[in-house]
């Protein structure tokens, strides 16, 4: 297995358990806000053959919009901690000045080896992508209110603009320097 890959594996692994954790944590804030119950069905035939359904019909779709606002958000604040990371380690490689002011406000160990820092910045541009297609499909679907459609769909296309911004800028150090 390759040097490069076995990083990604490690650094995929916390993001995972995130979302799943941050999904059944919001499930369970928005259900307790609610004052909602949980009844687990068994279908067989199905893929999913075991599910959590709402014991009152009526309240599914509120419980999934605030389930799904949850955890975009959650997940959002997260890739925004990332990007910042990243966008402060780029700009002090090369600026003393920047780094002076890492150091005045304690922040310096927030610069990280750069290639590390691509690696969860990508990972979580990739998982936050994929939090806000789920609830795009799911307000598609019905299952969450229209305004989290748009909400996902606006996730989905800053968090791309953002990557190939990213990426743009780091093949274009890497293939065109001038030396």
């Amino acid at each position: 297995m390759s040097k490069l890959l076995k990083e990604v594996l490690k650094s995929a692994i916390f993001p995972t358990a995130v979302l799943i954790s941050g999904k059944a944590i919001a499930l369970y804030l928005a259900l307790l806000f609610y004052g909602q119950t949980v009844v687990v069905m068994h279908e067989n035939g199905r893929f999913y053959s075991v599910q959590l359904v709402v014991a009152n019909g009526d309240f599914a779709q509120r419980v999934n919009t605030l389930a799904d606002s949850l955890l975009l958000i959650f997940i959002l604040s997260i890739y925004g901690y990332i990007a910042i990371r990243y966008y402060i380690y780029v700009k002090s490689s090369g600026n003393p000045r920047t780094i002076i002011r890492l150091v005045k406000l304690n922040l310096l160990n927030w610069i990280t080896d750069r290639n590390n820092a691509l690696i969860k910045f990508v990972i979580w541009s990739v998982y936050g992508v994929l939090i806000g297609s789920v609830v795009l499909i799911n307000a598609v679907a019905g299952y969450t209110a229209r305004y989290m459609g748009i909400a996902g769909m606006a996730a989905v296309v800053s968090i791309i603009v953002i990557l190939v911004r990213v990426l743009e800028d780091r093949f274009r150090e890497a293939f065109f320097q001038t030396s």
